[in-house]
């Protein structure tokens, strides 16, 4: 709602018109009065209200201008339109008039204040709540049997789900829980306090043949048994395999300086990459069986080419990336099973056996693989001092090449 308007000096003497040059009237001069006390009224009522105190009351057959304030006994209204002996309430014709609309403090009858001590009763989950509401709501908080005190000394057992536990509660429940090595329904005993999980999923410690070992369900099928004397399987009368056909451990890394390998049968070794300080006395062995691997040796290169490519003798150090003119010296592998100069710094060249070729194009079996230039290799039908060895298998890109 709008303040009621006061004039400047111009603007009052003209609309009153008793300006010098003017016509003074009764109507006139009757017009300024009314006009400067109803300034003068605003003012003081602003003043009243500032300072809360009473200022000048309603008075009966009266127009009121949009604005005005006057007080109805001990509350101070604001006219919101024109009005005509209208007694001030909340409405349409007036309204309330707060002090903190004419200063910068609050309403203090919409907040509690620091020093309040007047009962304030909470009726809206978002009211304020006062000490003693708080206070009250917590009257013999720790007597009343709904809660454990943090320095509780006398036994509680918890009897529901969700009731707290104490210390104590706790450290027997573990001291009296017990995993039964035999089965019983196919759960280990107390089960239930472990959630039902299957006895099968239980790993225990057994002491079988002589050696400790970890068995799963209590059986002598899936064991696992490594101790101070190596890898060992469940029963010395058994054998027991390094994985399956069809579940296969991908690479072995193995430092085995002076290993003996005793009583070896069909030893198969399939992609032993980066073994060091391979020193091995292999004795009554039959068929040692090297997969997709070859006879190599290590040369220094002048730098540090990828698996399949064709090097020649030349360059910087002893071989480089082959082009024609050069020698051949070999192809670079990682696939190697036994290793010359192992020692030594350098790349490992195939000399003998299975490798892996990078060609350009593509090959078919039985073609020979001649080095052709840029490290690469490419199918011929004649052999000459160049050929790397015969592809094995048809193929495009890299293939296998019978050295």
């Amino acid at each position: 709602m709008a303040d009621f308007p006061h004039m400047n000096y111009k603007v009052f003497v003209d609309s009153t018109n008793i300006r010098n040059g003017y016509l003074s009237t009764q109507a006139s001069e009757n017009l300024s009065v009314n006009t400067l006390k109803k300034e003068t009224d605003d003012i003081f009522n602003r003043l009243q209200i500032i300072t809360a105190k009473e200022g000048t009351q309603w008075e009966a057959f009266v127009t009121y201008e949009p604005g005005e304030i006057i007080w109805y006994y001990t509350v101070p209204f604001r006219a919101k339109r024109t009005n005509y002996n209208v007694i001030p309430v909340s409405g349409d014709d007036w309204e309330i008039v707060n002090r903190a609309d004419y200063t910068n403090e609050i309403d203090p009858s919409s907040y509690i204040r620091f020093d309040n001590s007047q009962s304030y009763p909470v009726q809206h989950d978002y009211n304020p709540a006062s000490k003693k509401y708080v206070d009250d709501s917590f009257t013999d908080f720790s007597l009343n049997g709904n809660f454990l005190a943090l320095d509780r000394v006398l036994p509680f057992t918890p009897n529901a789900h969700y009731q707290p536990a104490t210390k104590k509660y706790v450290d027997d429940s573990i001291t009296n829980l017990e995993v039964s090595s035999t089965l019983v329904v196919n759960r280990a005993l107390h089960a239930d306090a472990l959630k039902n999980i299957p006895a099968e999923r239980f790993f225990s410690a057994n002491f079988v043949y002589g050696y400790n070992g970890i068995t799963v369900n209590g059986n002598s099928t899936d064991w696992i048994r490594s101790t101070s004397n190596g890898f060992l399987p469940f029963d010395q009368t058994e054998s027991s395999d390094l994985g399956s056909s069809q579940w296969k451990f991908n690479q072995l890394y193995v430092n085995i300086s002076n290993t003996s390998l005793v009583n070896t049968d069909n030893v198969s070794s399939k992609n032993i990459i980066n073994s060091q300080k391979i020193s091995t006395n292999i004795i009554e062995t039959n068929n040692i069986d090297v997969d997709m691997a070859c006879l190599s040796e290590k040369y220094i290169a002048d730098s540090d080419y990828d698996l399949g490519t064709v090097l020649g003798i030349g360059g910087t150090n002893e071989v480089t990336s082959y082009n024609p003119g050069l020698k051949l010296a070999g192809v670079v592998t990682n696939n190697t099973g036994i290793n010359m100069n192992k020692d030594a710094q350098g790349l490992y060249i195939a000399l003998k056996g299975r490798a892996i070729v990078h060609i350009n194009g593509s090959a078919n079996q039985g073609d020979y693989i001649n080095a052709q230039g840029n490290g690469k290799g490419a199918a011929s039908n004649t052999k000459d001092e160049t050929t790397i060895g015969v592809c094995l298998i048809a193929g495009s890109d890299y293939v296998q090449v019978k050295i």
